[in-house]
């Protein structure tokens, strides 16, 4: 699954336009799509838009509200998006064409509509964190590990699906727990472990997963740098943690052929490490299509052209 295109009208932080995110050379959605511009551009505006049309359709948690989405003055938002199917979902959805397309009316005057075509209404409201299931992860621009935060800790499916397009500070708190989980599997043959190793390893270079420890509060996973020092997780630099949120959410939500939302992925990052960081994101699993918000001039200079949509310009096509 993958979003080829959205337009908006009346939408807060918006103009009313489409917003093509094909690859022009073959009509298919990009991989990875970069939002640009000045700061109050719309950059995070866009990403909200996705979010708020998705949970719309098929929400996994409460709806946002509408009155939040509005422009002011304008009697309500309207999202139209694009989505772009692969084989296999066309083939469990009985689709006879790739793309399938839905309309969001958000207005605290109107309900919301139960008029949607009910095959997008199955593939995104669906969840379970096999990588099998498509789904959408909003990767927002406060993100931190805040271990031990209160009513963080629950693994499973239930607990998880209404936090994956929220903004609530904590949302990644349960991945140090849910680490130990998956060392802890590790010994009996599970691969989650691995898979993390991978992510990180393409994601930071300062320190390496170097398995569990005890500590007097019971389990923890620790990182080993090259001079052999051990750190526990809460330890790791601002960095490092970022690249822990990534490369366990990968394998902790099975996020494969799926649409990741990720804003300021320049977060706590030097310059010269945006873009390895960035680009490494996109190779965390298969099938992903990453839609990025992000203020870096170097990330946007090594980006294709046609990949860029810069918000704050008259409408265009990618990269105008």
């Amino acid at each position: 699954m993958k979003i080829a295109r959205v337009t908006t009208h009346g939408v807060r932080g918006l103009p009313d336009r489409t917003f093509d995110l094909t690859d022009p050379s073959n009509g298919q959605p990009l991989d990875v799509v970069f939002l640009t511009g000045a700061p109050g551009a719309g950059k995070t505006s866009f990403l909200d838009a996705i979010a708020a049309a998705k949970e719309d359709v098929a929400p996994y948690g409460p709806r946002r509200s509408p009155a939040s989405m509005v422009r002011r003055g304008a009697a309500a938002a309207k999202i139209r998006i694009d989505w772009w199917l692969t084989d296999a979902e066309r083939a469990r959805l009985a689709v006879d064409r790739p793309e399938l397309s839905s309309e969001s009316i958000l207005s605290p005057s109107v309900p919301p509509s139960t008029a949607h075509d009910p095959r997008l209404v199955t593939l995104l409201g669906a969840y379970d964190h096999r990588p099998e299931t498509p789904k959408l992860e909003y990767f927002h621009e406060h993100r931190t590990l805040a271990r031990g935060s209160t009513g963080s800790s629950a693994l499973a499916p239930a607990d998880q699906r209404a936090m994956r397009l929220g903004k609530d500070l904590f949302k990644y708190a349960v991945l140090p727990r849910y680490l130990v989980e998956v060392y802890l599997d590790a010994l009996s043959g599970g691969t989650a472990a691995a898979e993390f190793e991978k992510g990180y390893a393409s994601l930071s270079r300062t320190r390496k997963p170097g398995g569990l420890r005890k500590t007097h509060a019971g389990r923890e996973v620790f990182f080993v740098a090259d001079d052999g020092s051990e750190v526990g997780i809460e330890d790791l630099s601002a960095s490092e943690q970022q690249a822990v949120i990534f490369a366990a959410t990968v394998p902790f939500v099975g996020l494969a052929h799926s649409v990741l939302l990720v804003d300021a992925p320049e977060l706590h990052l030097s310059s010269a490490a945006v873009v390895p960081f960035t680009f490494a994101l996109a190779e965390l699993s298969v099938g992903n299509q990453l839609i990025v918000a992000t203020g870096s001039a170097e990330l946007v200079r090594k980006a294709a052209a046609h990949a860029v949509i810069t918000l704050g310009t008259p409408p265009g096509k990618l990269g105008s």
